[in-house]
């Protein structure tokens, strides 16, 4: 999972060893590669991003085209969907979102669902 902040030029700047500075955060880019899974049925499949703010709360804008899905019989907010066609061959997927005001300082989680389970999950900080 490669978590970038994507300026306003559409210059990226990958999250490694430095802290994504606030200034330069025009949208964030979330990109994974679906693993190779033997016992998955090829088809349709949802794909939920989930950012977390560091109190933990989802980040979301209804406007945006963020919303609900159901986990494990609750509802939970996700930031971004795409839905996309599994043929198992190791699909790359990219998100973007643009939150149109600041991000809190501190470490902020992005967690990635695949129909009703996580598939994996990711930190950044923001400065």
């Amino acid at each position: 999972i490669t978590v970038a902040a994507v300026n306003s030029k559409g210059k990226e700047r990958v999250e490694t060893t430095k802290d994504l500075r606030n200034r330069y955060i025009e949208r964030i880019k979330v990109s994974f590669n679906i693993a190779d899974n033997k016992v998955a049925e090829k088809g349709p499949r949802n794909v939920y991003v989930q950012i977390l703010a560091p109190n933990s709360q989802p980040i979301f804008d209804v406007a945006k085209g963020s919303g609900t899905f159901m986990l494990n019989g609750s509802e939970q907010f996700y930031t971004v969907k795409q839905d996309m066609i599994f043929d198992n061959s190791g699909q790359e997927l990219t998100f973007f979102y643009e939150k149109g005001s600041d991000y809190v300082s501190g470490t902020h989680v992005v967690k990635i669902f695949l129909d009703n389970y996580q598939i994996g999950s990711k930190s950044f900080t923001v400065k």
